[in-house]
């Protein structure tokens, strides 16, 4: 008799070979248990059967890196990325994280035609699976499970002065086939592996709402990223039934319902803004609205001043709130008080820091936890963990790791503890 082998093996085996072991093919394991994955009740968040919360991290270059090392003509390349994610899953576990956000989507689409460009080449395809096969293997192997961006918005293709992208506009597009296609194959591939805890649509989808003609292109409306969001989101548990389907983001813009409803950039009102989230989130099928808070320094998400004059500042405990008032879970899917080094804006102020070994960094990273813990944040993913990226990797850098910022890392992991302590034992 004939053998064929099937792709997704010879992949694995080409990454194997890559890192310098040899794989063992293992027996599928046996289909994943409603409590084997993140759930949700109550506005309360359950894994492996028991109340979850956790401060953690992105640790967004993590396929990034496996990806530009399989595109390497040297194999070594690959080989030094598996073993560096590798070490970081490692560290990440040993510290007591359980869970991670990941960019599920090549860094180079942006720049080279999309997601859907590389979706629709066959070699690129496959390597892009393999490339995932290899981060989700890396993950159990270090018994974390992935916050998994799906990236849908990279197929935002078609744009034009007047006209926003048919992904948005139209369920019937070229774009929003290939998107299905992709989100279909990598949903119902990967819906088995205990890797996955929660699925995102996009990154940051809800910015595009309303701003009109930017850099010489329409954007969608409120309404057509909440369509779009609702129905993708749909899909998404149509193939996997077990699992969330967060939104990707972001925080909404303080004018998001004047923008709405007058195009203009007033701020909000507390009530106006509400009901913004509401416009997006309360009928969909979106289950988890995921906020992205860097505003510790400015003292808050700014909106218009109350009845009495005074200043509402919408701090993360508050974004909880207006999740749980529409029925769904929250996150903070990006967290930080990034430093002015993030900015091109000049910021010389008393508050400034220049990177997170920078020593007025601490203040900052104690404050941001406490605020977390004080608003009974669930699930936080801190931006973010260790970067490969060249623009990441300076003498003062601007994300974490336990070679350049340990006594922060620490924090952060000390605090995940007191967090857990402070929600888990309550909820039992």
């Amino acid at each position: 008799m004939n053998y064929s082998p099937n792709p997704r093996d010879v992949m694995k085996a080409l990454f194997a070979f890559a890192l310098g072991f040899t794989l063992v093919l293992r027996a599928d394991p046996p289909p994943l248990q409603p409590s084997d994955v993140l759930s949700l009740k109550d506005g309360r968040f359950y894994l492996d059967g028991k109340p979850f919360v956790e401060i953690s991290f992105n640790k967004f270059d993590l396929l990034w890196a496996i990806w530009q090392g399989a595109n390497s003509a040297d194999p070594s390349e690959l080989q030094r990325a598996m073993a560096r994610q590798d070490a970081a899953l490692r560290d990440l576990h040993a510290m007591g994280f359980r869970t991670i956000r990941i960019f599920g989507s090549p860094w180079t689409a942006s720049s080279k035609g999309g997601l859907q460009a590389i979706w629709n080449d066959e070699t690129n395809r496959k390597r892009l699976l393999g490339a995932i096969d290899t981060t989700l293997d890396l993950c159990e192997k270090n018994q974390i499970q992935v916050d998994f961006s799906l990236g849908l918005g990279e197929f935002d293709t078609g744009a034009d002065a007047t006209h926003a992208s048919p992904l948005y506009t139209s369920p019937d597009s070229a774009q929003r086939r290939v998107c299905n296609d992709y989100l279909d194959t990598l949903v119902q591939r990967y819906k088995g592996r205990k890797a996955i805890a929660m699925w995102e649509v996009s990154n940051e989808l809800t910015n595009l709402a309303n701003i009109g003609n930017h850099g010489g292109l329409a954007h969608p409306t409120l309404d057509e990223v909440a369509t779009f969001l609702d129905e993708t989101a749909a899909r998404i548990k149509h193939d996997d039934p077990l699992r969330l389907v967060s939104t990707g983001g972001s925080i909404l813009r303080p004018a998001a319902w004047h923008l709405w409803h007058h195009k203009d950039w007033k701020t909000d009102t507390l009530d106006q803004y509400k009901e913004a989230y509401a416009g997006y989130f309360r009928h969909s099928a979106i289950d988890v609205i995921d906020t992205h808070y860097y505003e510790l320094q400015q003292g808050g998400q700014k909106l218009a001043d109350d009845a009495n004059g005074k200043p509402v500042l919408m701090m993360p405990g508050d974004y909880v709130n207006i999740a749980r008032d529409l029925g769904k879970g929250a996150i903070i899917g990006e967290f930080g008080t990034l430093p002015s080094g993030w900015s091109t804006k000049p910021d010389n102020g008393p508050h400034s820091f220049q990177g997170y070994n920078d020593p007025i960094a601490r203040n900052w990273v104690e404050k941001g936890l406490d605020v977390l813990i004080e608003g009974k944040v669930p699930i936080t993913y801190w931006w973010a963990y260790q970067s490969d990226r060249a623009k990441d990797k300076k003498s003062n850098p601007i994300t974490f790791s336990m070679e350049t910022t340990p006594e922060l890392v620490k924090l952060i992991a000390d605090a995940n503890h007191r967090l857990q302590l402070r929600m888990t034992s309550k909820a039992k």
